[in-house]
């Protein structure tokens, strides 16, 4: 989950060369880490002349942490301590139901099975991510008009953002023999254990938290209309290209799998644009599907297991 410096783009047209802010990310790769979203007023940090004031900052953990079960495919679904702040419609799993299981097993490649390819066995793997960023900010001991900036808040709140996944993995185990001849002709079989397996987010939620509610269960509101910020995507829907809504912003994004067009984000009137930035940048980037699938790794073992559940 490591991303490289970025530069946001004036959004009146997202393609021009005009820059607006500059979003620079510092830390360990795979620990903590933070992001900061700066204009270009430059010249207040002695240590570093190029580095323009910071208007939001980002703190969060590089690798989250993933809770995983492992399991036959049919059997009963062991569900992880969730607390998901949205409504979100889930069907994570079925409980078990072998119909929602099948759905994630038509994903995996099936290899075509003969006398040197043995089908051993078929496992699912159920997963959920909890993450969190805190949101700060500094302030400006002088800004252009001469006087101090104060720190800003998110309608008059300290915030901090939570992050939830919920995913699927599947993996076939194949026994492979491979048949070699050597340069006397003669034939020798090599068996080896293969798998195969995929991936795939079935929800993922985002739900903006008020820390002054030291339960972190306080969803912040939009003074203007009322709307909590939590909300809930469904499926792998920021793996290339982003197309969707969310009470802050609109994101709309052209092309696919091989395009480089940037998203283009559009802040919502009554939201703090340079907040709903970040925000964007976050979920388009550090907690994209992608990159969730990416720090993911499904505790699949080289032989066929069972039954195991817990952090890994």
């Amino acid at each position: 989950m490591y991303t490289n410096p970025e530069q946001v783009l004036d959004g009146s047209n997202c393609f021009t060369d005009f820059s607006w802010f500059f979003l620079n990310k510092s830390g360990k790769r795979g620990g903590e880490v933070c992001v900061e979203l700066e204009n270009f007023v430059r010249g207040w940090d002695r240590d570093n002349v190029k580095r323009g004031q910071p208007l939001w900052r980002v703190d969060f953990v590089d690798k989250p942490a993933f809770w995983q079960n492992v399991r036959q495919p049919g059997s009963a679904v062991v569900m992880p301590p969730i607390a998901l702040f949205g409504k979100v419609a889930l069907q994570w799993g079925g409980h078990g139901a072998l119909h929602h299981d099948q759905r994630y097993l038509a994903m995996l490649r099936t290899r075509r099975t003969h006398h040197h390819c043995e089908h051993l066995a078929t496992a699912i793997c159920n997963f959920h991510m909890n993450a969190g960023a805190t949101l700060s900010s500094y302030g400006a001991a002088m800004g252009c008009g001469g006087l101090p900036i104060p720190p800003r808040k998110c309608f008059g709140r300290d915030v901090c953002l939570n992050v939830q996944a919920l995913g699927t993995a599947a993996c076939r185990w194949y026994k492979v023999t491979r048949e070699s001849t050597d340069e006397d002709g003669r034939v020798s079989y090599h068996t080896s254990i293969e798998r195969d397996t995929m991936e795939h987010v079935d929800v993922t939620e985002f739900a903006l938290l008020d820390r002054a509610d030291p339960t972190l269960r306080t969803v912040v509101t939009i003074p203007a209309t009322g709307v909590p910020v939590a909300f809930g995507m469904t499926g792998d829907v920021t793996d290339d290209t982003a197309n969707y809504d969310c009470p802050l912003f609109t994101v709309r994004q052209n092309g696919g799998f091989w395009s480089n067009d940037p998203p283009c984000v559009t802040t919502k009137p009554g939201v703090d644009p340079a907040l709903a930035i970040l925000l964007s940048h976050l979920m388009l980037k550090e907690y994209s599907t992608k990159e969730i699938k990416k720090d993911f790794k499904p505790q699949f073992d080289h032989s066929p297991p069972w039954g195991r559940t817990g952090m890994m």
